[in-house]
């Protein structure tokens, strides 16, 4: 079975093509996740300095609950002033809870936001990663398409009928090793 080296060498340039479309397929997607990493990092210093901020809120009210509650322990004058300290106390626990738990949501937000940026750093460098696979794949490819078209041409220049069926052999032989050669990278490239 002998194989045409220009029908091969047409189907290496359509591969090209795939490529170009799988290029802006990766290009797109870096571009949409640099998008989203900047929005993440724009954000990330904003709820960390609300979570600060509620931090610090959050045990001013712990700091007045205390006083409040040693107020009232020390406190020895009428209910009047025990009704007022009490309402405080009330306030006091109330807005601590409230900063608390507005705290621990902003916490939440704050690891979300870590993770996230994490996980669109770690897909970014895959992106990345693929595309140049994918680069060098493409020159490789090409690559071997101009050499089968150069052995295909030089084949062609020095005539059959000198060297007998050695040429056609080693065509053959070479188309085999291009073949074999595309093969490999194409199921390496699925393995990784």
């Amino acid at each position: 079975m002998e194989i045409d080296p220009m029908r091969s060498a047409h189907r290496a340039e359509g591969t090209t093509d795939n490529y170009a479309v799988f290029m802006d397929r990766l290009e797109t997607a870096i571009v949409t996740l640099r998008e989203k990493h900047a929005l993440v990092d724009l954000a990330a210093p904003l709820v960390a300095e609300l979570y600060r901020e509620n931090q610090v809120g959050h045990q001013g009210w712990v700091d007045r609950r205390r006083d409040v509650e040693a107020a009232i322990d020390e406190y020895r004058g009428n209910t009047t002033g025990y009704e007022l300290l009490a309402d405080l106390l009330q306030d006091a626990t109330t807005l601590e809870r409230t900063f608390e738990e507005r705290t621990r949501r902003l916490e939440g937000k704050r690891r979300m936001i870590e993770d996230r940026h994490k996980d669109l750093d770690a897909s970014l460098m895959d992106l990345e990663q693929s595309k140049a696979k994918l680069d060098l794949s493409r020159m490789l490819t090409q690559d071997r398409s101009a050499l089968s078209r150069t052995m295909s041409q030089d084949g062609r220049a020095r005539g059959t009928a000198v060297t007998g069926g050695i040429d056609a052999e080693l065509e053959s032989a070479r188309e085999a090793v291009f073949l074999a050669e595309a093969l490999v990278e194409v199921k390496g490239h699925r393995a990784q």
